[in-house]
């Protein structure tokens, strides 16, 4: 077989009479490219002596013991007393290593948990020193779109109990900063509470949609309202930032008045009481809500966006309705769901 010699360092293996290039991607456990090249041809080789090895890919009887030996120090080949090269089951040594690398990643896990315990620790040290020898904050602050990922960081880190948040747009803002993104899922892996709520237009177009089904599925408790007219953020007892609404450089203003932060957690409070959840209704359920809100005076569109759902799902369900009861007509329907009692009857 004619020998084929390649560069030190690029990644291949070979197979009958060529070589083959491996992708990047395929690097298994950060193997150096040239031992991951070397245990593909082994594992694909009959068990033989390095020299024979070397011949088949081209390299060199010393570059080829190098890379056999440090194979076999990770456990992936085993060199007999008689000098062949014998591959071993990848997924008993390939195994080994990600057992390893899983310790590695838990040990380094608790040694953040540890450091993170620290952090609070100091971080009680320098609230308590703030309190003694620093001069009083600001009961307000204004804060511009530059600076207010810095100031829900801050916030963030420095206060304990719920952070609440009412936005009507979730594609902007510092709630969409990377750096606060990752603070809000750390939030929640700690066991903080996170409960937000959307203007139901966030459901309405798919990047916003699939924004908030991410931060839902990490833990956030959402609601949705029809129509979101103030933007704010509650964070815990210690300060409140919201939305200045007007066109000055400073857009957000922080409130750091211990009645004004009270004000917005019970008003936070009404609008979650009168928000909806974006709940996966049964058929049923869902078909008995829609009639409910037919009955209120509801445009299917508008039923469409108050349970967060396609304009074609609202008219199926309703036609489904009028199939299963036997009418021809949407006051039909109205009759007989009502006859049936599924929608309730309402004095006056």
């Amino acid at each position: 077989m004619q020998s084929q010699r390649f560069p030190q360092r690029w990644p291949l293996y070979a197979s009958g009479s060529k070589l083959h290039y491996v992708n990047d991607q395929s690097r298994l456990a950060e193997l150096p490219d040239d031992a991951l090249a070397l245990l593909r041809h082994v594992l694909r080789s009959q068990p033989c002596p390095t020299t024979g090895h070397a011949g088949a890919i081209g390299w060199s009887q010393q570059r080829t013991q190098d890379v056999v030996a440090a194979l076999e120090s990770r456990g992936l080949v085993r060199i007999g007393a008689d000098h062949v090269v014998r591959a071993l089951d990848p997924r008993v040594s390939i195994g080994r290593l990600l057992d390893r690398a899983e310790s590695d990643i838990e040990s380094r896990r608790s040694q953040i948990a540890t450091m993170r315990e620290s952090i609070d620790s100091l971080e009680r040290d320098f609230r308590q020193g703030q309190q003694i020898d620093a001069p009083k904050l600001p009961l307000f602050e204004e804060v511009t779109t530059a600076h207010a990922p810095e100031v829900v960081e801050r916030l963030d880190r420095m206060t304990t109990g719920a952070v609440l948040q009412v936005t009507a747009q979730i594609e902007v803002g510092p709630g969409h900063d990377p750096g606060v993104s990752r603070l809000r899922r750390d939030s929640l892996l700690r066991g903080r509470e996170v409960k937000s709520i959307f203007s139901i237009e966030v459901l309405q177009h798919a990047p916003a949609r699939a924004i908030a089904e991410e931060r839902a599925s990490a833990g956030e408790r959402q609601r949705f309202l029809d129509a979101v007219s103030v933007q704010f953020a509650v964070f815990g007892d210690a300060g409140v930032l919201m939305n200045s609404g007007d066109d000055s450089p400073a857009e957000y203003l922080l409130v750091r008045s211990a009645a004004l932060v009270q004000a917005f957690k019970e008003l936070f409070q009404e609008m979650w009481r009168r928000a909806e959840p974006l709940d996966e209704f049964a058929p049923a359920q869902q078909s008995t809500r829609i009639m409910e809100l037919m009955a209120l005076g509801f445009k299917d569109e508008a039923i469409a966006r108050h349970l967060g759902v396609g304009l074609r799902t609202v008219r199926r369900r309703i036609s489904d309705e009028m199939s299963n009861r036997g009418v021809d007509t949407r006051f039909q329907l109205g009759l007989a769901a009502g006859r049936s009692g599924v929608i309730d009857q309402r004095k006056g």
